[in-house]
C-alpha cells in the first residue's frame, strides 16, 4: 500500500466521521490499516538500511584487497631498496664484479 492509499483512507474515514454515522464496530480495523504505514515504513527503512550495510561491505571488501596490493608492494620495494644499497655498498667497497 502506498502513502497515498493511508491519506485516502485517512480522508475517507474522518468524512464518514462528520456524518455522524455509529462506526465503532469499524474504528479498530481502520485504525489498524493506519498503524500499518508506520510498519511499512519502517520496513523499507529496514530494507534501505540493509542495501546501504550490503554496499559498505563491498566496498570494505575492495579497500582490504587494495590494501593487501599495496603492502605487497610495500615489502617488494624495500627488498629491492636494501638490495640496491648492498649492491651500492659493494662497489663503493671495491667488492664484486669489474
Amino acid at each position: 500500500m502506498t502513502g497515498d492509499k493511508f491519506a485516502d483512507i485517512q480522508k475517507l474515514w474522518e468524512e464518514l466521521d462528520v456524518f455522524g454515522f455509529d462506526l465503532a464496530w469499524l474504528k479498530p480495523c481502520v485504525q489498524s490499516v493506519l498503524g500499518r504505514k508506520k510498519f511499512i515504513e519502517m520496513s523499507g527503512k529496514v530494507t534501505r538500511l540493509r542495501e546501504h550495510v550490503d554496499e559498505l561491505e563491498v566496498e570494505l571488501k575492495r579497500q582490504r584487497t587494495a590494501l593487501i596490493s599495496a603492502e605487497v608492494d610495500l615489502e617488494m620495494k624495500r627488498r629491492d631498496l636494501a638490495e640496491t644499497d648492498e649492491l651500492d655498498l659493494n662497489s663503493e667497497l671495491g667488492y664484486g664484479r669489474k
